[in-house]
């Protein structure tokens, strides 16, 4: 790339290796240039010394323009000029660069900069964290990390191996950090190391303070970055920072609304382009994200206030989100699922920020809660019935509304038992009676669904039939056809165990029925294989069966197949199998 353009520019965040990378890169295109000059412009202090400094290097400096001074130093022979650390001086480097470019054509300029110099001939190579594998398989991080360990005399030996990984990706990849963590293998082991990252700043400091480093610390290098930021960029930088993971424009919008559209796009714009945030374009459309080493640095630049505000619009934006408030009325929206999968680390955050703070509650709640079906569909259950534990402590002791709180205890109640294999009756017992008092048909329904289902589970079939019974008596009178579908699998499947395979056929037909009209691939999958198992039930050779002209198993499969491959496309991966039928409590039975 030296070699073939003539303004090269190395850009990304502080401490990404941009001087390191500067450097190899010269050394392996010196073979194509007769003499080079590196210009280090960290110490310079204004755009008006950047040509001085770099006329100095040349050993040309003197009394005339520094400019002719270069070009003359490269009228006869090509030459790579390496000017480094450009941010704080661009103005200034941006002119020299384009001077050069128009007037010394045997010159090459290689420069590195957290911001693009925005030089017509310029080419932009952005660096960023340590992405490629080496030559062992290693990733380039973790090898940089063991080599530097080594070379301190604390090899990391393979049972390390996990710490080391982790470490590396808390850092981003950051070469700084990850050099400055491998830095105290000699006093801390790698799990020790991982163990107090959450106070990164004071922890990578350098160790040999007689080094002579523009980066002694890792908090020096994203300081100096950030003060270069203009005060609205500050700002953003500092609301954005509440953010986990990926975010879309609008919630960037959401989270600052006050400061005006215009001053929004410039300030994002001018995050881009200092590399504070990076921007990857995705089908649904631009994605933001901070890295984790930034976002804690402007974490920490916010006040207590500021801070407490930016949780809060962070929070009445993904509690709020669209998506999510579409599934009350299309709980099986697939699409849906998949476009949630990228808000989902931000709006678990925001329903742990509720669940924490005590504040809205019931917006946490509702979003939760509407988001039960896509829950279901993701692997993660543990998680998921944790975060619904801490949102149950604090609706149980603040101030949420009876209905919503009864249906968090059901829902509680049921990742417990599937994740932890813990029943709990009287927490389910405790969900029925606040959800009848409330006389919302939401949470009687759901109370009721939860009662049947663990009453079934323990094979307390009476008591199953019953709750299942006044489920689908809630559902009809209410007009609610996926608990009416719910009702009608857990009926079939109390009978089927009860009475044999085909007692639950009517039931299964009629939620299958209700199943295709919502286009529900997990109800269709669910009916249609036991549908099949009551067909195999019946035996292959039966005269009743050859004599059918369409075979219900044929059809079912047809269903079964179109439902998964709706769900593959997706991405959805439910917790249903096809052989099991485990939502269903259903044996299978070979004919």
């Amino acid at each position: 790339l030296v070699n073939t353009k003539r303004a090269v520019t190395l850009v990304g965040p502080p401490g990404a290796g941009k001087t390191r990378l500067a450097l190899e890169l010269g050394w392996q295109a010196q073979a194509g240039f007769a003499q080079a000059t590196f210009v280090d412009l960290a110490a310079v202090e204004s755009d008006d010394r950047v040509a001085q400094t770099a006329a100095a290097a040349c050993g040309v400096g003197g009394g005339g323009d520094p400019v002719d001074g270069i070009v003359a130093f490269a009228a006869e022979a090509a030459t790579l000029l390496v000017l480094d650390n450009c941010e704080h001086v661009a103005t200034g480097a941006a002119s020299l660069v384009a001077a050069l470019v128009t007037h010394a054509p045997l010159i090459t300029v290689l420069a590195t900069s957290q911001v693009p110099l925005g030089v017509a001939a310029e080419t932009l190579l952005p660096v960023g964290p340590l992405q490629d594998a080496a030559a062992d398989g290693q990733l380039c991080a973790v090898q940089l990390f063991t080599e530097r360990a080594a070379a301190l005399g604390s090899p990391v030996d393979a049972t390390q191996a996990g710490d080391v990984l982790a470490i590396v990706e808390r850092l981003d990849r950051i070469p700084l950090a990850v050099e400055l963590a491998a830095s105290l293998t000699p006093t801390l082991s790698p799990r020790e190391i991982a163990d107090r990252l959450h106070d990164r700043f004071r922890l990578l400091a350098d160790l040999d303070p007689g080094a002579e480093r523009r980066h002694a610390t890792l908090l020096q290098a994203l300081a100096s970055s950030f003060e270069r930021l203009g005060r609205d960029e500050q700002c953003l930088a500092r609301r954005l920072a509440v953010c986990v993971g990926q975010f879309s424009f609008d919630a960037i919008e959401g989270l600052a609304a006050d400061l005006g559209i215009g001053a929004v796009l410039q300030a994002v714009h001018r995050l881009v382009r200092a590399s504070w945030l990076v921007r990857e374009q995705a089908p649904a459309g631009s994605r933001y994200r901070m890295l984790e080493s930034l976002r804690e640095f402007a974490r920490h630049d916010a006040g207590a206030d500021e801070w407490a505000a930016s949780r809060a619009a962070h929070a009445r934006h993904f509690l709020g989100h669209h998506v999510a408030a579409g599934l009350d009325t299309a709980p099986n929206d697939y699409a849906a699922f998949a476009e949630i999968d990228d808000e989902i680390a931000n709006v678990v955050a925001a329903i742990d920020w509720a669940s924490a703070s005590g504040e809205d509650l019931d917006a946490a709640a509702l979003t939760a809660l509407r988001l039960y079906r896509y829950w279901q569909a993701r692997p993660g259950w543990n998680i998921t019935g944790a975060m619904f534990g801490r949102l149950l402590a604090a609706g149980t002791a603040g101030d949420m509304a009876p209905a919503l709180l009864s249906q968090v205890m059901g829902v509680t109640a049921f990742y417990r038992s599937m994740a932890d294999g813990v029943d709990e009756p009287e927490l389910l017992a405790q969900s029925q009676a606040l959800a009848e008092e409330s006389g919302d048909p939401r949470a009687r329904m759901r109370a009721a669904h939860f009662v049947g289902q663990q009453a079934s589970q323990r094979g307390q079939h009476a008591a199953a039939l019953h709750a299942t019974n006044y489920l689908i008596e809630l559902a009809t009178a209410h007009q609610h056809p996926q608990f009416l579908e719910q009702g009608l699998y857990r009926r079939a499947a109390v009978r089927m165990d009860l009475e044999g395979l085909e007692a639950g056929e009517e039931d299964l037909r009629a939620a299958l029925e209700l199943a295709t009209k919502t286009d529900d691939g997990f109800g269709i999958s669910f009916a249609s294989n036991a549908l099949v198992d009551i067909e195999l039930g019946r035996g292959c050779t039966s005269r009743r069966r050859e004599e059918r002209p369409r075979c219900l198993a044929d059809h079912v499969c047809r269903l079964r197949r179109t439902a998964h491959a709706r769900a593959r496309r997706v991405g959805s991966r439910s917790r249903g199998t096809v052989g099991g039928s485990s939502a269903l409590g259903v044996r299978r039975h070979r004919g």
